[in-house]
């Protein structure tokens, strides 16, 4: 998430350096990257919660206690 943020900031800031601009690349890429960025940790995060319930417990076969 951070990595995407960072690579928005520095992206908008060449890309502003580039046009001769003073900051609308820079402000426009790290307000959508937040979001995406957000949006796919929640992803991976459900993704995540779905296969360990989905993964059986073992069952514990010792009967002797």
């Amino acid at each position: 998430m951070t990595i995407a943020i960072i690579g928005a900031l520095v992206l908008g800031i060449v890309i502003d350096k580039l046009l001769g601009l003073r900051g609308p690349f820079t402000v426009g890429l790290v307000l959508v990257s937040a979001p995406v960025s957000l949006y796919v940790v929640i992803r991976m995060v459900l993704s995540l919660i779905k296969r360990t319930q989905a993964q059986p417990k073992p069952q514990d076969t010792d009967s002797s206690i």
